[in-house]
C-alpha cells in the first residue's frame, strides 16, 4: 500500500508541473501573439 501511494504521488506531481509549466508557455505565446496584434493594430 505505501509503494501504491508513492506511485500515486509521484505520478501526481510530476505531470501537475508538466502542466503548469506548458500553461505559463502558452499565456506566454498568447500574451506576446495578441500584443504584437494589437500593436500592428495601433500602427496601421
Amino acid at each position: 500500500m505505501i509503494n501504491i501511494s508513492y506511485l500515486k504521488t509521484k505520478i501526481n506531481i510530476a505531470p501537475s508541473i508538466e502542466i503548469i509549466l506548458m500553461m505559463g508557455l502558452c499565456f506566454q505565446f498568447i500574451f506576446k501573439a495578441s500584443y504584437l496584434y494589437t500593436y500592428s493594430n495601433f500602427k496601421l
